[in-house]
C-alpha cells in the first residue's frame, strides 16, 4: 500500500484591514471659498465685492462701505454737481453733464467692486496679483476732508432748517465749494510729490 500524504485544502488569504481616514484636524474658524477656488480662513475684515457694487447705486456708498471715505464722498460730490450742471445750464449743453453724471456713476459701482475684492486681496496678503500703485489700505480713523465736507453741509442745511435762513446764497455762491476741494486737491497733490 502506498502511503498518500493528504494534500491541504487552500486556505483563502486573510483580507487587511482596511485603512481608516485620519481624522481632519478641528477648525478653529469658519473657511470661505477665496479667491480662484481657494479656501481661505473668514477674517471678519472682508468686504462683499457685490455688496459694495449693489451699495454704489447711491455714488460713493460702495467706497463708503470698504473704508475710502475720501474717494467716496469726492465721487459724490462730483455726481451731484454733475446733476445739478446739467439742470442749470442751457438745453444745448445739458447733455453733455447729463452724459457725465451717467458715465461717472457707472464708473463709481465698477470701481467699487474692484476696489473691494483688491482690498480682500490685500487682507489675505495676496501676492498673485501686482496692486496699483496708488492702492493703499485705508486708514482706521476718519477722513478729515470728508468730515469738514459733512460738518459744512450740516452747519448749512441746519441754519436753514432750525434757524430760518435763506439758503437764497447758494445760488451764487455754490463754486465756492468745489473750488475750494479743487485747491485742497492741488494741496495734497502738490505735497504728496515733494515726499
Amino acid at each position: 500500500m502506498t502511503d498518500q500524504v493528504p494534500i491541504p485544502e487552500p486556505v483563502a488569504p486573510t483580507p487587511e484591514p482596511e485603512p481608516q481616514p485620519a481624522a481632519a484636524p478641528p477648525q478653529a474658524r469658519p473657511v470661505q471659498a477665496g479667491f480662484q477656488g481657494q479656501r481661505q480662513p473668514f477674517d471678519p475684515r472682508d468686504k462683499s465685492a457685490r455688496l459694495a457694487a449693489a451699495m454704489s447705486v447711491v455714488p460713493g456708498l460702495g467706497q463708503i462701505y470698504i473704508g475710502y471715505y475720501v474717494r467716496g464722498f469726492i465721487t459724490a460730490a462730483t455726481f451731484l454737481l454733475l446733476i445739478f450742471m446739467a439742470n442749470m445750464v442751457g438745453v444745448n449743453a445739458a447733455p453733455v453733464f447729463g452724459f457725465s453724471a451717467a458715465f461717472v456713476w457707472m464708473f463709481n459701482i465698477i470701481d467699487a467692486g474692484r476696489t473691494a475684492a483688491l482690498y480682500n486681496h490685500s487682507l489675505a496678503g495676496a501676492q498673485s496679483i501686482e496692486l496699483p500703485d496708488n492702492f493703499k489700505m485705508p486708514a482706521a480713523g476718519g477722513s478729515l476732508a470728508g468730515g469738514a465736507l459733512l460738518a459744512a453741509f450740516g452747519l448749512i442745511a441746519l441754519s436753514n432748517t432750525a434757524l430760518g435762513f435763506s439758503l437764497y446764497w447758494l445760488e451764487n455762491w455754490w463754486p465756492l465749494f468745489p473750488l475750494a476741494l479743487g485747491v485742497y486737491l492741488v494741496v495734497v497733490g502738490m505735497k504728496e510729490r515733494s515726499d
